[in-house]
């Protein structure tokens, strides 16, 4: 079984213990695959003017994808261990970049995955006035899109 969990580095490992509990993990090749969203850092650099500015910009980008790095490296090693624990064969960590509810299907497509675990939109992002809980853009694309069962959870 082909299973792959979809890591936010906010969910990190609560999403992974979470999973753990609930899914068989015996013989399972698990890839845990975050997806750096580089829409919203273009958007944010194009929005600058040239000069002085930019340079700070890219230079605080780099810092923050060298810490998400790091931060998902520490996830992973936590990770591995538990789901080796619970009957997993396998566990990668698999990072790529571009629009993460694309990127996300299309990485269940490659691997021709049986199973996509992941959140939906984090508490922290709602707001007390925004109204019901909802499940965010890429838990519904992945929803909608998946070639295999999803695992949505929160």
């Amino acid at each position: 079984m082909q299973i792959v969990v979809c890591l936010d580095i906010e969910d990190g490992f609560a999403l992974i213990e979470q999973m753990a509990r609930l899914a068989s993990l015996r013989d399972a090749s698990v890839e845990l695959l975050h997806v750096i969203d580089v829409a919203e850092r273009d958007e944010l650099e194009g929005a600058l003017r040239p000069g002085l500015v930019r340079p700070r910009v890219a230079e605080a980008s780099a810092d923050a994808l060298r810490s998400e790095r790091s931060a998902l490296h520490d996830v992973y090693r936590q990770a591995e261990e538990l789901l080796v624990k619970r009957g997993a064969a396998k566990v990668t960590l698999s990072i790529g970049q571009g629009r993460p509810e694309r990127a996300i299907v299309a990485r269940l497509q490659n691997l021709n995955a049986n199973l996509c675990v992941l959140a939906r939109r984090s508490d922290r992002l709602e707001s007390p006035d925004v109204g019901p809980k909802s499940v965010g853009h890429v838990a519904r694309f992945a929803l909608d899109h998946a070639p295999c069962a999803v695992l949505l959870l929160r």
